[in-house]
């Protein structure tokens, strides 16, 4: 391959629509071509992984007969939200700023039933990270569009809109957030073959620190496995794997993917791997968007669910966890059209849902 390199973002951003359409149909007969590899290709036309995959996939499944962009039109191009619309908006967003805040009356209020206590510093600044649980423009968008559905109005809003109606009503701030470089990884097509392993922790009332471990299917979103110890090590990895393999036919290849912590680089766990039809692939040091998807959903997890609730004790601890498995994996998810992580698998595997959401 000739070694000069493009710039996609610029090709993109600057050339016309023609051009851009000419580059589009070159990458793809070079890939169908089978003379390069896919990654030579991205990397000489300076386009990201997820962006070269989005061409591929639209061209693929589209089978489009041109490549140039389309022009987006508005969701409404004539409507105007009427008052009582608006007003509806602004209840939903209210009714999440006063569920928080009963929240956090309870969290504080179970924490003196048992008998524990915060510094006040340190109770404000729970309180204070309770907020993040607050239901956001997108999803509140989402909400008032299936509500509208469900009176029989075609009305669709978008993020934007909601986000306008909630700084003009001082719900929130017009500040916007900082665009941040986009590094996502591309979803297998199949569920239950290719995984992503982490842990992470959570202190409790008692001052224990709680380690939590999570296998998320990498196509879907789901935590088939989310379960608490009060250590890591390869041992308990191994069992977690152990379960995953019994529940899938044995000649099924799985691909998980891992940091390079001790917990699961080692012998035990690297063992079982290549005794089982396991592919383990340990992520090189310093790069952790290869970890982005459970990265993202330990983060929900804990926002939404964990850190709502005082937790006394290990057996609550427990009982959290469990809800807060189900609670996730049927928590609608934007990325999928605001269908659950167990919906998208359930379409293509309900057989296998059972079990996985029993584990």
């Amino acid at each position: 391959m000739t070694l000069n390199v493009y710039c996609w973002d610029y090709i993109h951003r600057y050339f016309p629509p023609e051009i851009i359409e000419i580059y589009r149909m070159q990458i793809i007969n070079e890939r169908e071509s089978g003379q390069f590899t896919d990654k030579e290709i991205w990397e000489r036309y300076g386009m990201s992984e997820s962006t070269f995959y989005d061409l591929i996939r639209r061209y693929s499944k589209e089978n489009e007969a041109s490549l140039k962009d389309k022009p987006s039109a508005p969701k409404n191009p004539s409507h105007k939200l009427g008052d009582e619309e608006i007003k509806i908006i602004i209840n939903k967003a209210l009714e999440e700023k006063e569920r928080i805040k009963t929240l956090q009356s309870n969290y504080e209020e179970n924490m003196k039933i048992d008998g524990r206590s915060l510094s006040p510093k340190k109770l404000e600044r729970i309180k204070k990270s309770m907020n993040k649980a607050k239901i956001g423009v997108r999803r509140i968008a989402h909400w008032f569009n299936s509500y509208m559905e469900g009176l029989g109005k075609t009305i669709l809003i978008g993020k934007s809109h909601v986000f306008n109606i909630l700084v003009f009503a001082g719900i929130i701030e017009g500040k916007t957030e900082k665009k941040k470089e986009s590094k996502h990884l591309e979803r297998p097509d199949e569920p239950l073959k290719n995984f992503q392993m982490d842990f992470t922790q959570k202190r409790i009332g008692t001052g224990e620190k709680e380690h939590i471990f999570g296998l998320l299917d990498m196509h879907n979103n789901v935590f088939v496995s989310l379960t608490d110890h009060s250590e890591k090590n390869g041992d308990i990895v191994k069992g977690n794997l152990q379960w995953l393999r019994e529940i899938l036919p044995p000649k099924q290849k799985i691909e998980i993917r891992s940091d390079g912590g001790t917990e699961f680089n080692n012998r035990t766990v690297k063992e079982f791997c290549s005794e089982n039809n396991i592919q383990l692939h340990i992520i090189p040091k310093g790069s952790p968007w290869l970890q982005a998807f459970i990265e993202r959903g330990f983060r929900t997890i804990k926002e939404e669910f964990l850190n709502l609730v005082w937790i006394g004790n290990r057996d609550k601890f427990k009982d959290v966890l469990e809800y807060t498995k189900s609670g996730y994996n049927h928590r609608p998810n934007s990325a999928f059209g605001y269908k659950s992580p167990l919906e998208v698998m359930n379409a293509k595997i309900p057989d296998l849902l059972q079990q996985v959401c029993g584990h």
